[in-house]
């Protein structure tokens, strides 16, 4: 069910009906991603490349979770030197799980005598943020090294195959990648063509 907040001449404005047209255009638009996009787990953005023998880099991304949508908006460089494997070889995950978190705390007057009309400060978190963090799960070192467990929530966005001397290989989670409705509709037009 959707709602709205009314409003009317003269009448008193108070926080919480402010913070209801926030959370109903968040509810909308999560209703909409979720029933009409997708409400499973995926992501977009996010490319996984090496920068080093050791190193990675995560570009942006976008984390889907049941129609949130959580942001890491820089490219992140994640260290794997602590899990190269010793004698054969090791799988890393590279993972993504989202996170609200208040932000942006900014200094307020609140008031607190009606009759006097006298306020006191406090400094208070003025947005929430959906954040998508990134980070790196290992797999036990094998002659034939397995992928690890993954948490449910958190979504593998790359697995990083190591040797060794350092990263071998790099395999992005494509079935995971949110699909592009674009990309859809040039498919589309192809089979249809043929």
């Amino acid at each position: 069910m959707e709602k709205q907040v009314i409003f009317r001449d003269r009448q008193e404005l108070q926080s919480a009906d402010l913070n209801a047209i926030g959370a109903y255009a968040s509810g909308a638009l999560q209703h909409l991603t979720q029933d009409a996009i997708a409400a499973t787990l995926h992501f977009t953005g996010g490319m996984v490349t090496a920068k080093s023998a050791t190193e990675i880099d995560v570009a942006s991304l976008r984390f889907y979770n049941d129609g949130k949508v959580y942001a890491s908006e820089q490219t992140e460089t994640l260290n794997l030197f602590q899990y190269l494997p010793l004698v054969t070889k090791k799988v890393v995950a590279v993972v993504v799980w989202g996170e609200e978190a208040d932000t942006d705390v900014e200094p307020r007057d609140f008031l607190i005598d009606l009759t006097t009309g006298a306020t006191q400060p406090q400094a208070v978190a003025m947005t929430r943020m959906r954040k998508a963090n990134i980070n790196l799960l290992p797999g036990t070192e094998s002659a034939d090294p397995q992928p690890p467990v993954i948490q449910t929530g958190t979504l593998v966005i790359a697995y990083v195959y190591l040797a060794p001397t350092g990263i071998e290989r790099i395999e992005i989670a494509e079935r995971s990648r949110l699909p592009n409705l674009g990309n859809h509709e040039q498919r589309i037009f192809e089979q249809e063509s043929w």
